[in-house]
C-alpha cells in the first residue's frame, strides 16, 4: 500500500475532530524541533508516569495551563453489587482516570464558540 493510500485510509478512521497519535507526534516534533521518535517516547512516558502517579500513588497530577489527573471510583452496576453481596471475598473498587481542563482551556473554548456564533449572526 502507497503512503497516500494509507493517508486516505487513515483519514476515514479518524472522523474530523479527533487527533491520531501520530498527527500529534508529528506536530509536536516541528514545532519543537525534536525527532519523532523522541517526541513519541516522551509523549508514552508522560502517560506513563501520569498513570503511575494517579493509580498507584493516588495523587492527582496538574498541568499547568492544561488540566488535572485524578482517580475516581467506579460505582458497581446490579450486577457487580449482586456479586458482591453473594462472594465472601472483598471485591476490589474499580477505578476511572478522570481529567478536568483548566480554567485557561475553558476560557479560551468559551471565547472560540463565542466568536463561532457571533460570526454567524
Amino acid at each position: 500500500m502507497s503512503r497516500k493510500q494509507a493517508k486516505h485510509n487513515n483519514e476515514h478512521k479518524n472522523p474530523k475532530g479527533k487527533v491520531s497519535t501520530g498527527s500529534l507526534v508529528r506536530a509536536i516534533a516541528k514545532r519543537t524541533g525534536v525527532t519523532q521518535v523522541d517526541t513519541d517516547k516522551v509523549i508514552k512516558a508522560l502517560i506513563a508516569q501520569i498513570q503511575m502517579e494517579v493509580f498507584d500513588n493516588n495523587n492527582q497530577v496538574s498541568l499547568v495551563n492544561l488540566g488535572k489527573f485524578w482517580r475516581k471510583e467506579v460505582k458497581p452496576n446490579n450486577n457487580e453489587i449482586i456479586k458482591r453481596v453473594n462472594s465472601s471475598k472483598k471485591m476490589k473498587p474499580k477505578y476511572a482516570l478522570t481529567f478536568r481542563t483548566s480554567a485557561n482551556i475553558r476560557h479560551e473554548l468559551a471565547n472560540r464558540v463565542k466568536k463561532d456564533s457571533d460570526s454567524i449572526i
